[in-house]
Protein backbone atom coordinates (compact mmCIF):
# COMPACT_ATOMS: atom_id res chain seq x y z
CA UNK A 1 0.00 0.00 0.00
CA UNK A 2 1.52 3.55 -0.91
CA UNK A 3 1.13 6.32 1.21
CA UNK A 4 -1.14 7.66 -1.38
CA UNK A 5 -3.67 5.05 -1.01
CA UNK A 6 -3.59 4.93 2.55
CA UNK A 7 -4.02 8.45 3.43
CA UNK A 8 -7.13 8.34 0.48
CA UNK A 9 -8.54 5.38 2.59
CA UNK A 10 -8.14 7.47 6.46
CA UNK A 11 -8.30 10.79 4.97
CA UNK A 12 -10.88 11.81 7.84
CA UNK A 13 -8.50 10.47 10.83
CA UNK A 14 -5.37 12.02 9.52
CA UNK A 15 -7.23 15.04 9.23
CA UNK A 16 -8.12 14.42 13.17
CA UNK A 17 -4.47 13.59 13.67
CA UNK A 18 -3.48 17.00 12.33
CA UNK A 19 -5.67 19.05 14.15
CA UNK A 20 -4.45 17.13 17.77
CA UNK A 21 -1.01 17.76 16.44
CA UNK A 22 0.48 14.25 15.56
CA UNK A 23 0.91 14.86 12.10
CA UNK A 24 2.18 17.44 9.88
CA UNK A 25 -0.15 19.50 7.87
CA UNK A 26 2.35 19.44 4.87
CA UNK A 27 1.26 16.22 4.64
CA UNK A 28 -2.42 17.33 3.21
CA UNK A 29 -0.63 19.62 1.00
CA UNK A 30 1.66 16.78 -0.37
CA UNK A 31 -1.34 14.96 -1.03
CA UNK A 32 -3.35 17.93 -2.86
CA UNK A 33 -0.51 18.25 -4.90
CA UNK A 34 -0.29 14.43 -5.92
CA UNK A 35 -3.77 14.18 -7.06
CA UNK A 36 -3.45 17.57 -9.02
CA UNK A 37 -0.36 15.12 -10.55
CA UNK A 38 -2.91 12.50 -10.86
CA UNK A 39 -5.82 14.39 -12.29
CA UNK A 40 -3.35 15.28 -15.81
CA UNK A 41 -1.80 12.09 -15.81
CA UNK A 42 -5.72 10.20 -16.16
CA UNK A 43 -6.50 12.86 -18.26
CA UNK A 44 -3.34 11.41 -20.89
CA UNK A 45 -0.73 13.52 -20.39
CA UNK A 46 2.89 12.42 -20.23
CA UNK A 47 5.04 12.45 -16.70
CA UNK A 48 6.49 15.39 -17.87
CA UNK A 49 3.75 17.24 -18.78
CA UNK A 50 1.61 16.65 -15.84
CA UNK A 51 4.46 18.00 -13.24
CA UNK A 52 4.77 20.88 -15.56
CA UNK A 53 1.02 21.59 -15.67
CA UNK A 54 1.07 20.84 -11.83
CA UNK A 55 3.80 23.15 -10.87
CA UNK A 56 2.07 25.96 -12.71
CA UNK A 57 -1.49 25.41 -11.15
CA UNK A 58 0.80 25.39 -7.59
CA UNK A 59 3.69 27.75 -8.30
CA UNK A 60 6.48 26.27 -7.45
CA UNK A 61 9.59 23.80 -8.63
CA UNK A 62 9.24 20.52 -11.25
CA UNK A 63 12.18 19.40 -8.94
CA UNK A 64 9.30 19.43 -5.61
CA UNK A 65 7.02 17.95 -7.51
CA UNK A 66 8.74 15.06 -8.68
CA UNK A 67 10.15 14.55 -4.47
CA UNK A 68 6.18 14.67 -3.76
CA UNK A 69 5.37 11.66 -6.10
CA UNK A 70 8.29 10.02 -4.88
CA UNK A 71 6.76 10.42 -1.64
CA UNK A 72 3.41 9.31 -2.13
CA UNK A 73 4.44 6.60 -4.34
CA UNK A 74 6.75 5.19 -1.70
CA UNK A 75 5.38 1.55 0.02
CA UNK A 76 4.19 1.72 3.76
Amino acid sequence: MTLYNYISTNYGRIKEDIRYGLISTTIIRHFEVYCRYDYYRKAGNTVSNSVLCTSEDYKCNERWIYKVIKNMERDL
